[in-house]
């Protein structure tokens, strides 16, 4: 029975705090569930999610977020219908529905509560239009290229307009004196995307940009491997046999139950080695502010005053 009181789990202190916001994230992960089912849409529960699923029954101890995955056409569906199907009080981000959301995936957050990353909170505080409020990742899961010239044909294809979309956010950073480049070698990577939007983004927008990268990266079809490609890249750990995710299995998360791929063995053996082994890792997405009672609007506010 999942309780807002904290609690020890495997040596670890699961504060009530974070009990607070796995709440808010499993009402959020229901009503993903409920537009799957009525559109008849598959989803998986994918990194940190699944191995929690297989291996706690639910939240890994020490994680803060749920990760769903979608194959690439239900995602497409998915994306196109959901805005219709929420609540008033929670909000759908993509890039097509936010400039400068240039990481690879959606979510759906919850207006009425703050859940604002670094990222987030240097880039876009002073945007009104920017949805700070706690989230779902929806990760699409694409097929992938079956040899080496079509792995090189969809990176050419989809290198410009990847290079626009990363220039446009590098405008925003440098705009506000944001260094993100670690490396000489990401120094000129990022130079180059900058100078790029400077001189073409006057003929385009972002979302026309991201939407040729989507294109790009979706231009195969009924391959023999799938990956979660948009977002990692050509990683070996994220990417599987197709056959891996063929069936599905429901399986016990918290006081819910989430779907899975049947073969989540191979799948999670692929992605972390021997999983049951414990490995205790920080917050992924390194929140800044997260308040599970408070209006992001409302939170925020005295923020965007500095």
């Amino acid at each position: 029975m999942f309780t807002l009181e904290a609690e020890t789990r495997c040596d670890h202190l699961v504060t009530e705090d974070m009990k607070k916001l796995w709440s808010v994230q499993m009402e959020l992960l229901r009503e993903l569930q409920r537009i799957c089912q009525k559109h008849n849409l598959t989803y998986f529960a994918i990194e940190g999610t699944l191995l929690g699923a297989v291996r706690h029954g639910g939240y890994i101890p020490w994680d803060d977020d749920i990760d769903v995955g979608m194959y690439g056409e239900d995602y497409e569906r998915f994306c196109a219908i959901v805005e219709s199907e929420l609540p008033e009080y929670y909000s759908f981000q993509h890039y097509s529905t936010q400039d400068g959301f240039n990481i690879g995936f959606a979510r759906i957050r919850d207006s009425r509560t703050t859940g604002c990353t670094r990222a987030e909170y240097d880039l876009f505080l002073e945007d009104d239009s920017y949805n700070f409020g706690i989230f779902i990742d929806i990760f699409p899961i694409v097929d992938e290229p079956e040899t080496v010239l079509e792995k090189r044909r969809q990176q050419l294809k989809g290198a410009f307009s990847n290079f626009l979309k990363r220039g446009y956010t590098e405008v925003i950073r440098r705009k506000k004196g944001i260094k993100a480049a670690t490396s000489k070698k990401e120094a000129i990577i990022f130079a180059l995307c900058y100078y790029s939007w400077k001189l073409f983004g006057r003929f385009t927008t972002y979302k026309k940009a991201s939407h040729r990268r989507w294109k790009a990266m979706t231009m195969f079809k009924n391959s023999s491997r799938i990956g979660l490609t948009p977002f990692y890249g050509y990683v070996d750990r994220y990417i599987w046999d197709k056959s891996d995710f063929a069936e599905t299995v429901e399986l016990p998360f918290e006081d819910m139950t989430i779907t899975c791929p049947k073969e989540y063995d191979k799948v999670l053996r692929k992605r972390y080695g021997d999983y049951n082994v414990f490995v205790k890792g920080g917050a992924v997405h390194t929140f800044v502010v997260v308040d599970t009672e408070t209006p992001y609007a409302e939170r925020l506010s005295d923020h965007r005053q500095k």
